[in-house]
């Protein structure tokens, strides 16, 4: 019997997917069923900011902010990253405690899964 020698960046982004995936389909329930009355969204902003939290943590990403003193107490503010990865919308979640929302394309409603995020 032979075995196929992977690359550890092939093994680590099948390893990231499968965890990816399963925390998805494990949360979805619960965040659909918040999302589905406005009173509740606070609450699945939390549990939200816990999953990418645990989704940081898996990918053994560490995160170094500067300039948290720069971020307004009060009024309304546009977070604007500059997508390097797919791990920002994970970074904004971890890094940003007031509840925020994001805009995005028109697309993005009809993709099954992430259209309630």
């Amino acid at each position: 019997m032979k075995y196929i020698k992977l690359p550890f960046r092939v093994i680590y982004k099948i390893y990231y997917l499968i965890v990816f995936v399963l925390s998805l389909i494990i949360s979805y329930p619960i965040v659909y069923f918040l999302l589905s009355k406005q009173t509740r969204f606070p609450k699945a902003f939390k549990l939200m900011r816990v999953h990418a939290f645990l989704l940081l943590l898996f990918a053994g990403a560490r995160l170094k902010v500067i300039g948290v003193n720069n971020i307004p107490q009060s009024g309304a503010y546009i977070i604007c990253p500059n997508h390097s990865s797919y791990l920002d919308i994970f970074c904004l979640y971890t890094i940003f405690s007031k509840y925020f929302v994001f805009t995005g394309k028109k697309e993005i409603e009809k993709w099954p899964l992430f259209h309630i995020y």
